[in-house]
Formats: structure tokens, C-alpha cells, sequence
């Protein structure tokens, strides 16, 4: 089974797909898959940051290292107070670099620009690849199977049960998801006051969930509005309880 995940930032799509993997338990495989993760490894390499800037707390961080023109007051030469009063967005004039703000381009504006569905069908054949058995050993890379006791002489993984697509964002990521035979299940957070704010929260990715025809793509609804344990309950309830195996 194929499920993609989608919901705005920090809605909770990571904390589905945990609640996925403590349902069906340890013995059942499930592979994890992020549509972003070539784009992830790129920024790391070329700004010099970790894991903890591309997936954890530091997204949001300013780097100062990487000192900008504030694209408000200096690009636009415009402020969103209208009164005068110093722009909110810089100090004279510049920001600075923070990891979500080039994550963002390089998988919207740059895709747009070169191939659209680069990342989300890459991924997409990823989590088939995975529900079918037929990715590489992760022990011989499928090279020497005649030796591998991994792979027992297939050359390939066993067949996961759950393949989590868990940062579907785009339209052209729900659409590859479904061409696969997947299910999009979308989570929504009421109130969410740890959710992106200003440009962030206005890109492309973050907005594209809300046309009509990204929702005519959405399998399941799940409201996450209450604690870890009453979103555990939601997944259980509406995405097993749903048919699903």
C-alpha cells in the first residue's frame, strides 16, 4: 500500500506516518520516502548544513552566514506596514538566509523551471518499486546476490507492506502519487500556531493543497486537533478503518 501524506506544515504528517508504523508494528515493513529528500542532500552539501537544519529544528533559523537583500523593502521597495514604520522583515535593509527559504525555491520555482514532476515521480517510483519487492538490496546492491544472505540470492528487497510518501506538497506530487496506485490522505490542523507565517506560508507548496483540484485527489481527511493519542486514534479510525490492509 502507497500513502501519501499532505497538510501544511507542522499539520503533522510525520507524526501519521508514526502513528501508521506503531499500528501495523515492527514486523511489518514500511519505508519511508520523501519526495524533497534529493533536494534536502543538496542544500545540506552546499550550505554546509546538517539534518537538523533541512528536517528539524533549525529550518526556520536564520543563517548568518548567508546575508541577503530583505526582498520587501529592497527588491519590492515596499513594506507591509503602509505607515512609514520600519519594514518587519529585516534590519536596514537585509535577512538572512534560513534552510526552508531555499528548500522552497529549489523545489517549487526550480522545477517549474526545468521539470516539473522531477522529484514527486522519482519518489513515486520509489514507493512502487518498494510495495512490488523491487528495490536494490541495501546489503549487496544487487551486485553479487549469489553471496548475499541479505537478499537470499534475489538481488532485491522483500516486498514492503507501506510504502509513506510523507511530504507530498504539489499538485504534480499528489497526481504522480495516485498514477501509482496510491491513496492521499490529508491532515488538518485548526489553529495551528506553530504553522509558517509570511512568505513561507504564502508559497506555492504551501498553498497548492487548497485548489480544487488537488482536494478532488484526497483520499482521506484526518483533523488533528488534539493530542498525540487522539491523533494515533484518527489514524486508526479513518485510515485502517477505511479498508485499508
Amino acid at each position: 500500500m502507497i500513502i501519501g501524506l499532505c497538510g501544511a506544515a507542522r499539520a503533522g504528517k510525520d507524526s501519521i506516518a508514526d502513528a501508521i508504523e506503531a499500528h501495523v508494528g515492527p514486523d511489518v515493513g514500511v519505508r519511508r520516502i520523501k519526495i524533497s529528500a534529493l533536494l534536502k542532500s543538496y542544500i545540506r552539501e552546499l550550505f554546509d548544513w546538517t539534518e537538523e537544519h533541512t528536517d528539524g529544528d533549525l529550518k526556520d533559523t536564520p543563517d548568518e552566514r548567508y546575508p541577503r537583500p530583505c526582498w520587501t523593502c529592497v527588491v519590492y521597495d515596499e513594506t507591509d506596514q503602509g505607515d512609514g514604520s520600519p519594514c518587519p522583515h529585516c534590519v536596514d535593509g537585509t535577512t538572512y538566509l534560513t534552510p526552508r527559504g531555499a528548500m522552497q525555491p529549489l523545489g517549487g520555482e526550480f522545477a517549474d523551471a526545468t521539470y516539473p514532476p522531477i522529484y514527486s515521480v522519482r519518489a513515486a517510483r520509489e514507493a512502487r518499486a518498494a510495495v512490488d519487492g523491487l528495490l536494490p538490496c541495501t546489503t549487496c546492491g544487487g551486485k553479487w546476490p549469489e553471496v548475499c544472505s541479505a537478499c537470499q540470492g534475489t538481488g532485491k528487497m522483500p516486498p514492503y507492506a507501506y510504502a509513506l510518501v510523507t511530504d507530498v506538497r504539489f499538485l504534480r506530487d499528489a497526481q504522480a502519487i495516485k498514477d501509482v496506485g496510491g491513496v492521499l490522505v490529508m491532515v488538518e490542523r485548526p489553529d495551528n500556531e506553530s504553522g509558517l507565517k509570511g512568505a513561507a506560508a504564502a508559497h506555492q507548496g504551501e498553498q497548492a493543497r487548497n485548489s480544487e483540484e488537488f482536494q478532488a485527489l484526497v483520499d482521506i481527511h484526518i483533523l488533528n486537533n488534539g493530542t498525540l493519542d487522539d491523533l494515533r486514534d484518527a489514524v486508526v479510525a479513518t485510515v485502517f478503518g477505511k479498508g485499508l490492509p
